[in-house]
Parts: C-alpha cells; structure tokens; sequence
C-alpha cells in the first residue's frame, strides 16, 4: 500500500492539476502553435515534475503525458484525472475523533491507577 498523503500535500497536487488543465483547456488552444507547442509541452513536463515530488510517481501520470499530444484528447483534463486515481485512499489525515482505546478483556481493572 502507497504512504498516506497530508491534507497540504493533496492540496497542492490537486492545484497544480486544475490550474495545467485549465490553462491548456482555455488558454493554450488561444496561443497554440500547433500540435508540439513549446508552452504545452514545458508545462506538461512541469507538471509531471510537480506531482511526482508531491504525491511520488504513479502510472496515472503516463497516459496524461500521452494524451497531451493526441490531437483533442489534449482538451481533457487528463491531470485532474491522473491526480484523481493517484490520490484514491490515501488521505492520511482524515479528521475526524480518535478511535476510542479499549481495555484488553483479559485484563484486571484496579482502582486508583
């Protein structure tokens, strides 16, 4: 099983996600070059850099450095997802109250201690 992640570290993978789909959703069709442009591409790499460091490597990131480069499959938030699939169960901190402590039933229970 993968390490559990913190709240700021799921945060921050999670932002770094929206805001590459939303850029290369909104803003790159507007100023794209063409199939391999130079800013898709370096912020694709960016991106794929960020996550591995944040929440370690995972084979989600694969197709999403992939897709990038398929004609309108690049139009898909392929980094939400890929951060979607790798982030599944391993919030760490999930807050909430501590589990309640049980005495061992086999144990004696003396007053005072």
């Amino acid at each position: 099983m993968r390490r559990p992640l913190s709240t700021r570290r799921l945060r921050v993978a999670w932002i770094v996600a929206v805001a590459a789909d939303l850029l290369q959703i909104i803003l790159f069709p507007i100023l794209a070059e063409g199939l391999a442009s130079p800013l898709d591409v370096g912020l694709d790499a960016l991106v794929f850099a960020i996550l591995c460091l944040v929440i370690g490597p995972h084979w989600a990131f694969a197709p999403s450095v992939i897709a990038e480069v398929v004609p309108g499959l690049d139009l898909a938030p392929t980094w939400v997802v890929a951060v979607w699939i790798a982030t599944r169960g391993r919030r760490g901190d999930r807050g909430g109250p501590p589990e309640p402590r049980h005495a061992d039933p086999g144990q004696e229970i003396r007053p005072g201690r």
